[in-house]
């Protein structure tokens, strides 16, 4: 008698942990569902510098969210979906709220630098990010040793020559010098001439920002003996100096 007594409990065993996993399967299809029900997003909220977004970038928002759960929302998808679609923001926070199911973007947008030519002007940050196709500010010409018929929003250039001459700008404006054009020579020389007329020449194997002390130091001395430069070469230890 005694076997038959072991098979029966071994039979209840099989059947309680069937139903255990019947109730799990259950109960993960309702979780699922609900999630996907009762968190399907309601609204999208982009803000940039403390205000709304543009009407086109809420617009976009609202429909890459239209129909999709919160939980779809993941680092990783918002990443991907920025990177694709939205070419002009360089970084973001993203903020999930459930109740009710919305979400809510902070987005920092990139900022031109200069202004690249092909069929039409191209917008360019200082990463080397194609991010507008008009030039509606008063940006440098950046000309390259390259042509193009034609340049898509969100091409980035990512020569690290092209992204040191991009980066000169910034220096140079911080340094209260308005340059008005940059002309990457070659891989290894930029030229870029200021609003005021001087040619100044960096090399691009280098951190040009290094050489901001010494060229203000050159125009600082040229202001006291009264002359005026025209063209400063410092891609030398001792930079080349010319006047007029």
């Amino acid at each position: 008698m005694l076997p038959k007594k072991s098979s029966s409990n071994s039979k209840n065993f099989v059947k309680k942990v069937i139903l255990i996993l019947i109730g799990l399967c259950i109960l993960l299809f309702v979780i699922n569902y609900l999630k996907k029900s009762l968190f399907i997003i309601k609204n999208t909220i982009c803000t940039h510098d403390s205000s709304p977004c543009s009407d086109s970038l809420q617009t976009k928002f609202a429909q890459s969210a239209e129909g999709k759960s919160l939980f779809s929302f993941s680092d990783s998808y918002a990443q991907e979906l920025i990177k694709n679609n939205f070419p002009e923001i360089k970084s973001f926070q993203l903020q999930k709220k459930y109740f009710p199911p919305a979400l809510v973007w902070q987005i920092f947008l990139r900022v031109p630098v200069a202004v690249i030519r092909a069929d039409k002007d191209y917008q360019i940050d200082e990463d080397g990010v194609i991010i507008a196709d008009n030039n509606t500010n008063v940006l440098p010409q950046l000309k390259v040793d390259v042509n193009f018929d034609h340049l898509d929003i969100g091409n980035r250039f990512s020569q690290e020559y092209i992204i040191k001459s991009l980066a000169l700008i910034k220096f140079l404006k911080l340094n209260l010098l308005e340059p008005t054009e940059i002309n990457v020579i070659s891989k290894f020389s930029t030229e870029i001439k200021l609003k005021t007329g001087e040619i100044l020449v960096f090399s691009t194997q280098e951190d040009g920002k290094n050489k901001l002390d010494s060229l203000q130091l050159i125009f600082s001395r040229a202001k006291i003996e009264g002359k005026k430069i025209s063209y400063i070469d410092l891609r030398f230890d001792k930079p080349v100096i010319v006047y007029e």
